[in-house]
Formats: C-alpha cells, sequence, structure tokens
C-alpha cells in the first residue's frame, strides 16, 4: 500500500503500489475462474429469500435491483465457501391477495361490458389486471358474473396469483437468475 487518508463524510481512500496490482492480475490470469475461492463459510448453510415481491402486480425497478443484488451476494457468498440456497417465497393469503382478487372481479366485469363506475380506493387500479381478468375470461366465459363473492373469490384469487406469478417467474428469468426453492406454477 502507499497511501492511506481520511476523505471526509466517513470515507478512507487507499492506494496501492502498481507492484500490487501486477502481482494480483498475474494471479487472477493465473486461477482463471478459481480466483477468490476460499473455504472460509466451511460449507455452512445460508438461505437467502430475495425478490418475493407479492403477486399482486408485476415487479418494477425496485424489485430488479434487489433480485440483481441479492444474487450477486448468494454468489460471492457461494464463491467463499457457503452452501446457499436461494428462495422465493409466495405470499399468497391474507389481505393484499383478497384485494387482488376483487379488484380482478371488477376488471373482469369491465371486460364483460359491465359498469363498474370507478375502482374503489384500496382495491389495485392496475391496467395489467385487464390482462389478467381477459385471460379469466378466455378459461372461464362469463361464469362467475353476477355471483356472490364467495363463491367466486377462490377462482379470482387463485387465477390471478397464478397469472401474475408467471410473469414474475419470466421477469426473474430474463434477469438471468434462477432461484432453488420457487413455488410452482
Amino acid at each position: 500500500m502507499s497511501n492511506i487518508e481520511a476523505a471526509g463524510g466517513g470515507f478512507v481512500n487507499a492506494s496501492f503500489k502498481p507492484c500490487y496490482w501486477h502481482k494480483e492480475l498475474k494471479q487472477i490470469l493465473d486461477l482463471k475462474t478459481n480466483y477468490g475461492t476460499l473455504s472460509l463459510g466451511n460449507k455452512s448453510p445460508i438461505n437467502i429469500e430475495y425478490v418475493s415481491a407479492n403477486p399482486t402486480g408485476p415487479l418494477h425497478a425496485g424489485h430488479g435491483r434487489v433480485a440483481v443484488v441479492a444474487d450477486v451476494l448468494a454468489n460471492l457468498l457461494v464463491k467463499v465457501g457457503y452452501c446457499v440456497t436461494r428462495q422465493y417465497y409466495v405470499n399468497d393469503t391474507g389481505g393484499q391477495i383478497d384485494l387482488l382478487a376483487r379488484s380482478t372481479y371488477l376488471r373482469y366485469c369491465e371486460a364483460l361490458n359491465e359498469s363498474i363506475s370507478e375502482i374503489p380506493e384500496g382495491y389495485y387500479p392496475g391496467e395489467y389486471l385487464k390482462d389478467v381478468a381477459n385471460a379469466l375470461i378466455l378459461q372461464e366465459k362469463d361464469k362467475w358474473l353476477g355471483q356472490p363473492e364467495e363463491a367466486s373469490k377462490g377462482v379470482f384469487r387463485d387465477f390471478s396469483v397464478k397469472f401474475l406469478m408467471e410473469k414474475i417467474r419470466k421477469d426473474i428469468k430474463g434477469l438471468g437468475i434462477s432461484q432453488d426453492v420457487f413455488p410452482p406454477n
């Protein structure tokens, strides 16, 4: 090392002599993909759960950023000797999923030319639910139109979650990320 200095704001700048970099570059060239491999983790198991967005809508840029950072972290932990399991946890129960089912039902009615006025506050207003509703109509036709909520809620919940999880799965795959534990379709 040739110099270390405080840079303000809690940062420290460190400078290395060229001979350090030359030695390190030679080691990288010699070891290729084995460079940086350690047994620090001693094959200890680590579970990293990431992305795991509630399936109430498509992924957004924040989900993508977290997915990439977590995947890099998982790769680094493997590189230093940990046995890493990458997991996507699907929270497909509870109030948010009930609202998703109700919101999808409204878009279903709308797609079947029923008047829905406006989407109630607290519901999911996204245009993406029109795609979910149209796909459900292809499968179920107008079978659920006018049926009591308790009779149809499970159908709308299950179909919406499955449809949105397929999109999420495709988006994650598009980022080049694979997870060891990812709920089935």
